[in-house]
């Protein structure tokens, strides 16, 4: 009876992995994917143990299935929290390819808004939790760009005073970490309904904060891959920033030539 309660614990602690698995990308997906098909191995094995017990004529069977399952689950088991490091590059690189791909076919023409939104929309797929994009302004103040509805933004600005920003950023630095007392973590919570906030550095200036309700398993590996991705999205958002100045520029010469012929018009029309 006590073997087929572990038992049920075992397979029950695998479905919540596996469930978990299903709602997130990345190498996270996979290592929680390993570790509970390496806990349903457990589960199998200590079934298997106790029907040997009950059934002795067939015990020296069930002790060597036991063995192997047990085999199985502990490879997977080093597979999902201790992998080589070659492992998890292999499992990164083919998110952050993905990524990129998506980056490269996305219209030339694409507001930086909604840049950040598919990236803030990626990072919410990878750790299962609501992510916010922040982004510094000249004057050292720091605000909200994506993470959010944009007309529940604009109905409610994320704007952080100076050295907000600078604080986060020092507090978590390029390798993670997590968010410390400020306003940025107090708007947060407050959006998100969260109480474990975690970030990271995407660029001088720009930071991710990853909100959850708890810690995420392997969220350091989280942090590195959307790193990452954010460094990429954030390249592009800055030459996409500057194309649209050059854009608005040419809106404004244009206007002022058209401004300019018709006074020239005008002026011969008086003459």
């Amino acid at each position: 009876l006590l073997v087929g309660y572990f038992s049920g614990l075992e397979a029950v602690a695998a479905g919540y992995l596996l469930a978990e698995a299903g709602g997130r990308r990345g190498a996270s997906r996979t290592r929680l994917a390993v570790a509970g098909l390496g806990t349903a191995a457990l589960a199998l094995a200590l079934l298997v143990l106790s029907g040997g017990a009950l059934l002795p004529v067939v015990s020296g069977a069930t002790t060597v299935g036991a063995t192997l399952t047990v085999l199985v689950a502990a490879l997977a088991y080093v597979a999902a929290f201790v992998p080589p490091a070659q492992l998890r590059r292999l499992w990164q690189a083919t998110e952050s390819g993905r990524y990129t791909q998506d980056l490269m076919l996305a219209p030339a023409a694409e507001p930086t808004a909604v840049i950040w939104s598919r990236f803030v929309a990626t990072a919410n797929a990878i750790t299962g939790g609501w992510s916010f994009v922040i982004t510094a302004d000249p004057d050292g103040s720091s605000r909200l760009v994506a993470g959010i509805d944009p007309v529940q933004l604009a109905a409610r600005p994320g704007a952080y005073p100076k050295g907000a920003l600078e604080a986060l950023q020092q507090a978590v630095g390029g390798a993670g970490g997590t968010v410390p007392d400020g306003p940025i973590r107090t708007d947060l919570m407050a959006r998100a309904g969260a109480s474990f906030l975690s970030g990271v550095i995407l660029a001088p200036g720009v930071a991710l904060v990853v909100a959850a309700g708890h810690a995420r398993l392997f969220g350091e590996d989280d942090l590195a891959l959307l790193s990452v991705l954010g460094a990429e999205t954030a390249m592009l958002v800055e030459r996409r920033a500057l194309l649209e100045e050059q854009e608005a520029l040419s809106e404004r010469l244009a206007a002022t030539v058209v401004q300019l012929e018709s006074a020239n018009a005008a002026k011969s029309d008086f003459l």
